[in-house]
This record gives C-alpha cells, sequence and structure tokens, in this order.
C-alpha cells in the first residue's frame, strides 16, 4: 500500500509519499504528525511542504523533490531483512563525513 510519486505542488516538484494501514514505523498519522511538526525548519531534514490526514483518505506526506540533476543521490539502497537497521548500505558508504 505504501508509494511515492512524482507531482508538484504549487508549481515546486514535490515527492508525494502514500501510507499504507501501518508498517514497520508504526502508524502512518505519526509519520504524517512529525513530518508536519518538523515541516522546512531544519536545514537537515528533508522539508515537508504538506500533509493529508482527512480520514476519507490515504495519509500522505508532500516532501521537497530531492532531484539528481541537482547534484542529489541516494544514501543507502532499500531495506532488507539482514539488515538490523531500515537501510542497507554498501562499501562507498562505511563511514560519514562531518556534516
Amino acid at each position: 500500500d505504501k508509494s511515492v510519486v512524482r507531482s508538484a505542488v504549487g508549481g515546486r516538484r514535490v515527492a508525494i509519499k502514500f501510507f499504507g494501514a501501518r508498517d514497520s514505523s508504526g502508524l502512518p498519522r505519526h509519520e504524517v504528525r512529525m513530518c508536519g511538526a518538523v515541516g522546512d525548519h531544519h536545514r537537515n531534514i528533508i522539508n515537508t511542504l504538506g500533509v493529508q490526514l482527512t480520514p476519507a483518505r490515504r495519509p500522505a506526506v508532500a516532501l521537497e523533490f530531492l532531484d539528481a540533476d541537482d547534484g542529489w543521490a541516494p544514501m543507502g539502497g532499500r531495506p532488507n531483512f539482514e539488515t538490523i537497521t531500515r537501510g542497507t548500505f554498501g562499501p562507498q558508504h562505511d563511514h560519514f563525513s562531518a556534516a
């Protein structure tokens, strides 16, 4: 049920994350509320541009779209059942530089 689609809000490119009934992080409404609380007020977090919590619709979050053309790239791979953390990382990501 969870999916992410590219879209536009007010002429700005966004990624809209739709949630299913529940996932490994817990209830979708909690993540949606946290994204809404953070909003676009922290430079180290992907900006939240809108939230959808109307009971008749799927919970969703509109996030800023991080485009590869602007220099963004995935930091890790998709989660798998062999990792304790949620993401997977190859040898090129075995350490982090100072922020």
